[in-house]
C-alpha cells in the first residue's frame, strides 16, 4: 500500500472488530491512508477485504 501525497495518515487501534474496524473502513473510504493495528489477527483478512472495497 502506498501513501497518497495529498491524504492524511491515521492510526487506528483495535481494528479486528467493532468500532475500530468500522472507523478504519470509514477513514479509508474518506481517502485517508490507514495504519491499522489489532491483537486478534483473525480479523486481518476481513479488514483488508473491506479496505480494498473502499478504494
Amino acid at each position: 500500500m502506498t501513501h497518497a501525497p495529498d491524504s492524511n495518515v491515521v492510526l487506528i487501534t483495535g481494528t479486528s472488530s467493532g468500532i475500530g474496524f468500522h472507523a478504519a473502513i470509514a477513514a479509508a473510504r474518506a481517502g485517508h491512508t490507514v495504519v491499522a493495528t489489532m491483537r486478534n489477527l483473525e480479523g486481518a483478512r476481513a479488514l483488508r477485504d473491506a479496505a480494498a472495497d473502499a478504494e
